[in-house]
């Protein structure tokens, strides 16, 4: 599951990986270094889904989050979806990874790192609270 690194003079590494349970990103397989990330956000998404169903009806990953939790759950779960992904991925350390992805695991794991909308936030802002929290 490695993937390249878009940005990697701003970065200073080429690769980025998912293994173990863990994120990386390295020059060298031997050398890897070993990523928290903060949060991810979908720069693109221009995956397809060949069947006509719930999924291809939420448009991929931003149709899904604008559907809510269970959107996304069920989009991930699909294995039908021919996935293409832009990712900007914000690391704890502030440095911010720009990646693109085909690899479906990939996605997964990274859209559970994807700030989800509070739905209540819209009718505080009508009572005038803007603690969106």
């Amino acid at each position: 599951m490695e993937v390249a690194i878009i940005n990697k003079d701003e970065v200073g590494r080429k690769y980025f990986n998912f293994v173990t349970g863990n994120f990386y990103v390295y020059n060298s397989v031997f050398k890897p270094e070993k990523v928290l990330i903060e949060k991810v956000v979908v720069i693109k998404d221009s995956s397809v889904n060949p069947k006509k169903s719930f999924n291809h009806l939420t448009n991929g990953i931003i149709g899904a989050i604008v559907a809510g939790v269970v959107g996304v759950m069920v989009v991930a779960a699909s294995s039908h979806i021919k996935w293409d992904v832009d990712f900007d991925i914000y690391l704890q350390d502030g440095r911010v990874l720009e990646i693109r992805t085909q690899s479906g695991k990939l996605v997964r794991e990274l859209i559970k790192y994807i700030p989800q909308p509070n739905p209540r936030a819209k009718f505080r802002k009508e009572r005038g609270i803007y603690d969106d929290r």
